[in-house]
């Protein structure tokens, strides 16, 4: 049986205008890179000489309650001096790790 990914609805997009000067005028958009999530790959330490594991729980931690916030916190922490309009979240690289019969394919 073949589980399919449900589709990701799109955010609508908003914008909160400035409400002080800012030192920079000219608008910027800010960019998050994220690559190589592999979600849904298992890697227990002692099939790389303890070095390290990774597990689906590892990966959301690291995406959802690191990454994420202290990107928001970083971005509220720079409209402050610049005109920020866009955020753009470009993800490249191998995002999830898919298993068949135990196969990674």
């Amino acid at each position: 049986m073949r589980e399919e990914i449900p589709k990701i609805i799109p955010q609508p997009a908003y914008y909160t205008p400035p409400t002080e000067k800012k030192s920079v005028s000219s608008p910027c958009s800010v960019v998050l890179h994220l690559t190589d999530h592999h979600i849904g790959a298992i890697q227990k330490a002692d099939e790389i000489e303890g070095f390290g594991e990774y597990s689906p729980g590892i990966a959301e931690k690291r995406l959802l309650k690191e990454c994420i916030p202290t990107f928001i916190d970083w971005v509220e922490l720079h409209r402050k001096i610049y005109l920020i309009n866009e955020v753009v979240i470009l993800m490249t690289g191998d995002i999830s790790s898919v298993f068949q019969d135990g196969i990674k394919r």
